[in-house]
């Protein structure tokens, strides 16, 4: 019997069902909605370094109420990009007695609150790499080689690269504002059907990445 279906949005679903489980999911949706709650801390404080998503849907960041976030956060992959590379390199650059730099104050993860879930970004990713490297791609957006990097981490190391990876910590898909605007509509109204196109989208852009 034919369907309506096409056939790259039955592809996505098949990698998401091979590779990644709900509990992984359920976890997922709880970073997703602290890393929301900090950027909404860093737009409600003028914090700059924030990326063009959230610096030019400032009033349609903040008007959300919780259940809008929450909604906002029901993703089954993380909302928000950890480009670790820069952090790896400064850290191979470094002395072993030489002491990390400052955290820098600007960006999502320039407070208290955003350094905290940069923390628990980078030791999720670590957890994926070593446990579920399939997952990782679609989970995460990480390509391989920062999947293999992390893989090789032990657990001093990773700590010392969390400690100065919050500007490596941003929302994913900064850049695209009609993406965003559209969920924040989305959420904000409870269309459900609305918020699975833009969920679906994304399944779709990360499944391109992990076959890439």
């Amino acid at each position: 019997m034919a369907t309506d279906t096409p056939p790259a949005i039955t592809t996505t679903e098949t990698d998401f069902a091979r590779s990644v489980d709900r509990e992984i999911i359920r976890q997922v949706g709880g970073m997703n909605l602290r890393g929301l709650r900090a950027l909404r801390e860093a737009l409600s404080t003028s914090r700059s370094g924030l990326p063009a998503a959230a610096e030019s849907l400032r009033e349609q960041w903040l008007a959300l109420d919780e259940g809008a976030v929450a909604a906002v956060a029901d993703a089954p992959y993380l909302l928000f990009d950890l480009s670790l590379e820069p952090a790896f390199e400064a850290r191979r650059h470094r002395l072993p007695e030489e002491a990390p730099p400052p955290r820098a104050e600007t960006g999502l993860c320039g407070a208290a609150t955003g350094r905290g879930f940069t923390r628990l970004m980078c030791h999720f990713a670590w957890q994926t790499s070593k446990a579920r490297p399939a997952a990782a791609a679609l989970l995460l957006g990480v390509n391989a080689s920062t999947c293999n990097t992390l893989r090789a981490l032990d657990l001093l190391e990773l700590d010392a690269i969390a400690e100065t990876a919050g500007e490596c910590v941003s929302l994913r898909w900064g850049g695209d504002l009609r993406f965003w605007s559209r969920r924040l509509d989305a959420a904000r109204t409870a269309d459900r059907a609305a918020l699975w196109e833009s969920t679906l989208a994304g399944v779709q852009r990360l499944a391109a990445l992990a076959r890439a």
